[in-house]
């Protein structure tokens, strides 16, 4: 087994965190296609509709954040 350099190891953190919040976006794209489409606004209220889509945004915003730092 070899040794793996600072520079390897430093390599393979960034591709983790990269394909890590690659497919945490993908996640988000995914989730608010479907949603967007099982939604029916007129039951739910604009207001309400908007405010759901923040808070869901907001949360997998952060989540992506926390996994880069």
């Amino acid at each position: 087994m070899t040794d793996s350099t600072p520079n390897e190891t430093k390599y393979i953190i960034d591709r983790i965190l990269h394909w890590s919040a690659a497919l945490l976006m993908q996640g988000m794209v995914s989730t608010m296609d479907a949603e967007i489409h099982s939604t029916d606004y007129t039951i739910k209220g604009a207001v309400l509709h908007k405010q759901d889509a923040i808070n869901i945004h907001l949360m997998m915003g952060l989540g992506l954040l926390t996994l880069i730092i």
